[in-house]
């Protein structure tokens, strides 16, 4: 729910800080009863270059749990869910 819900927030455009900020309650909906949260991983200290990751985070009744995305693999996985018509 929340994947699609992003998905069909961000129409085809890739996520950013701005985005995702812009996007917050409609991620805090996405599953109801449910605190739900999308941020920003940081950057280890040293300049080792990783890709840009994201971390979504459900905490609830229901569920419980976190899940960490590189940039790459979101953008994929919404232009998959637009594919089969889930965003």
């Amino acid at each position: 729910m929340v994947l699609a819900a992003l998905a069909q927030g961000l129409r085809g455009r890739d996520p950013t800080p701005i985005l995702i900020e812009e996007l917050d309650a409609k991620i805090r909906q996405a599953v109801p009863a449910h605190n739900t949260v999308m941020r920003l991983l940081p950057k280890p200290a040293g300049g080792k270059r990783i890709p840009t990751r994201w971390e979504i985070a459900i905490d609830g009744p229901r569920a419980r749990g976190k899940w960490s995305f590189t940039n790459g693999q979101l953008i994929r996985l919404f232009k998959l869910l637009h594919a089969c018509g889930s965003a």
